[in-house]
């Protein structure tokens, strides 16, 4: 089936000496989409596809503002840093060192806003440096982008996430270092 595909797709392309996509990448992607449609029809009759759909958001969310925050970061002089050197705090804006969030819903089941939950190994200085490169990316936006940005609130509880494997002492607080 793969094969079929993949040649229906090279002949759209005008032929192999006319497509830009390697004969190895055009199977992998056929590959993967036959995977990911066996994989969302294992969840369906399994009954896992809406907890999958709220991880896949979750994780997405905190990677988008990993980039954001790197992207920031970047923008900053160095005086807005503080003790934190530039290329050390870029190699850790992954999605595993943010906070966590959960959509919250009003009484009608619509949006109300994120409960952001802290990471409760991280610094209190990580988190302030998070906080200021927020602050200076909302500065940035259009008045009309930061009415459109969704609400969030700091939680009482913390989150449960472990710290990655390797995460350096800047970042995680003393008492859970190991």
């Amino acid at each position: 089936m793969t094969d079929r595909l993949v040649n229906a797709v090279i002949a759209s392309e005008g032929g192999m000496e006319k497509s830009s996509w390697p004969l190895r990448e055009i199977e992998g992607a056929c590959k993967t989409y036959y995977i990911s449609l066996r994989d969302t029809e294992r969840r369906k009759l399994s009954g896992k596809e809406k907890e999958h759909t709220q991880r896949s958001r979750r994780q997405s969310r905190r990677r988008e503002r990993a980039a954001r925050l790197k992207k920031t970061l970047k923008s900053v002089g160095e005086d807005k840093l503080g003790d934190f050197d530039k290329e050390r705090v870029i190699k850790v804006f992954t999605g595993d060192y943010m906070s966590s969030e959960e959509s919250e819903e009003d009484e009608a089941g619509e949006f109300s806003h994120f409960s952001v939950r802290r990471l409760p190994w991280q610094k209190e200085a990580f988190q302030t440096l998070k906080d200021r490169l927020e602050e200076i990316h909302k500065e940035s936006l259009t008045p009309q982008h930061k009415r459109q940005l969704k609400k969030r609130k700091l939680s009482t509880t913390s989150s449960s996430r472990k710290a990655p494997e390797g995460c350096p002492k800047f970042v995680r607080r003393d008492e859970d270092a190991e």
